[in-house]
C-alpha cells in the first residue's frame, strides 16, 4: 500500500513551500549559512522542524510513539 504524499511544508526560513520529505535536504542547500538551522532537526514522521533536544518529547506527544520502539 502507498501512502499518499505529505503536504507541503512553508520553510521557517525563507517561507517556501517545499515537500515535507525534502525539509532537510532544503535546508542544507539553501540555508546553509544560517546558523540556526544547526539547532533543527525535521521530526521523521511529520516533517515538522523540530529543536533537536525536543526531537524525543515531539514525537511522545504528538505521535504516541517511543523512538526506536514503535508505540507505546
Amino acid at each position: 500500500m502507498t501512502q499518499a504524499p505529505l503536504p507541503d511544508f512553508k520553510c521557517p526560513f525563507c517561507k517556501s513551500a517545499i515537500q515535507r520529505v525534502n525539509v532537510e535536504k532544503h535546508l542544507l542547500n539553501q540555508h546553509r549559512d544560517t546558523h540556526t538551522i544547526h539547532k533543527y532537526q525535521a521530526c521523521q514522521i511529520c516533517g515538522e522542524l523540530v529543536v533537536k533536544n525536543k526531537l524525543t518529547p515531539h514525537i511522545r506527544k504528538m505521535h504516541g510513539l517511543q523512538p526506536g520502539k514503535g508505540k507505546r
